[in-house]
């Protein structure tokens, strides 16, 4: 899976590499001190649209971060933003590998421009901020039961006969139905669209009795029998890209490919104008078949996006990891800048002529002192029956904190900044014992 995403992405994006600039007048302010790197990235716009809250695709290497002790080892200190502001993301695939996958929800990329956003890291006290649901148009990874984004809209056979379940437990949708049909599984919170990207898992478990399996995607669906879509299908032995206007069928574009049964399959389709593109792979991302073909009738221009499977009585699909984000074409290229290093704040600002590990040794042994002093003090509110849970809990992430730096000594900077964001924790917890003793 990683390799085929990595491979779509490869002419727009670029592998972080191990360059280190310091923070000098003149760059663009730092959105949080806690986070002791940075990254450029600046995305240029090239399809001569204006695009607004963008799902741009980034390979970083991240493995080389953890392994310099520059960032957690499940990537948790990772957050994006935009001049201060904090940038929704989702981490795919790949932590601590060469080739980790994230996607950055990026608020305005004007036409035939290039704006700037940053990666941070190097915050040994951060949890993941990586939200699907914050980035995409629409994500449905079955951790949790979605059913009710769905809505069954009839594409062939009058009458509904399909059956949505959900296995929270294998983390999987099954589809199942009585009568030869085919289910459109209109995604709700998309409403009408016109250009997007869509992605999913799916797995026949069972044949139905014509052979007739299938799944994909339907696009810009405007009534029960007007849409395209893209999708497998076994008894031809492609997949394809096609429509359906007015019940009547035209095949667009195909590429064979014979889809083995209970075996999980990557497809994805875009669309963008008349041109459409559907690419299968398998679960260890090698393109298996692809198409991409234009719709010289220019037939429908905007409508309803959904899941899409059938139809012989008895099949039995299965889905799972449904992904959707605007999509344009060509995509925007994305460039790595070189590594900037905050300098914290101005009163511990180091004589870059000066070993940093001096600093780094006096602010441990600062903090060190500091958490003395609120332990004495958590010992004085104990003794009158206290509540200083609040305060303890500053002490206790604090404590964290202090043993991560040293554990890290070896790598001075990121030390000093640990102890730097422990001291912070510390002089909050007296404040706070101190208001407790009154």
């Amino acid at each position: 899976m990683r390799k085929m995403l990595i491979d779509a992405l490869s002419r727009k994006a670029f592998v972080l590499g191990i360059v280190i600039a310091f923070l000098i007048p003149g760059v663009a302010g730092w959105w949080n001190s806690a986070w002791l790197y940075r990254v450029p990235m600046a995305i240029g716009e090239v399809s001569g649209n204006n695009l607004t809250d963008y799902q741009i695709g980034v390979i970083v290497n991240t493995a080389s971060l953890i392994a310099a002790g520059k960032m957690r080892n499940d990537c948790g200190d990772l957050r994006f933003a935009d001049d201060g502001t904090q940038l929704s993301f989702y981490l795919e695939i790949g932590c601590n590998t060469p080739s980790t996958l994230i996607w950055v929800k990026v608020p305005s990329i004007p036409a035939n421009s290039t704006v700037t956003i940053y990666m941070y890291y190097g915050n040994a006290s951060a949890t993941s901020a990586s939200n699907g649901n914050n980035t995409f148009e629409f994500f449905d990874d079955a951790s949790t039961n979605k059913s009710a984004s769905y809505t069954f809209v009839d594409v062939f056979n009058p009458g509904e006969t399909g059956n949505l379940a959900y296995d929270g437990t294998n983390r999987y949708y099954t589809i199942t139905h009585t009568q030869a049909d085919e289910e459109f599984l209109r995604i709700n919170s998309l409403g009408t669209r016109t250009n997007l990207y869509l992605r999913g898992q799916f797995w026949i478990q069972t044949s139905g009795g014509g052979s007739n399996n299938q799944f994909g995607f339907i696009e810009r669906q405007t009534t029960s029998n007007t849409y395209y879509r893209t999708r497998q299908l076994d008894d031809f032995n492609r997949i394809e890209f096609c429509k359906e206007v007015s019940g009547a069928y035209t095949l667009i574009g195909q590429a064979a490919h014979s889809p083995a049964l209970q075996t999980w399959y990557a497809l994805e389709g875009s669309i963008f104008g008349y041109s459409g593109t559907t690419r299968i792979y398998n679960l260890s991302g090698t393109l298996l078949a692809a198409t991409t073909a234009t719709d010289g009738g220019n037939s429908i221009a905007s409508g309803n996006f959904g899941v899409q499977m059938a139809y012989s009585s008895g099949t039995v699909i299965r889905f799972r990891n449904v992904i959707v984000r605007k999509y344009t074409s060509p995509e925007p290229m994305v460039t790595l800048g070189a590594e900037q290093l905050t300098l914290l704040s101005k009163k511990n600002v180091p004589n870059l002529n000066q070993s940093v590990s001096p600093l780094a040794k006096t602010n441990l042994s600062n903090a060190t002192g500091l958490q003395t002093e609120a332990g004495n003090l958590l010992s004085q509110a104990k003794s009158k029956n206290l509540d200083a849970a609040q305060c303890e809990k500053l002490m206790s992430e604090a404590s964290d904190l202090l043993n991560k730096a040293k554990i890290v000594s070896t790598n001075p900077i990121y030390a000093n900044n640990l102890a730097l964001q422990a001291m912070e924790k510390l002089k909050e917890a007296i404040d706070c014992l101190k208001a407790l003793l009154g």
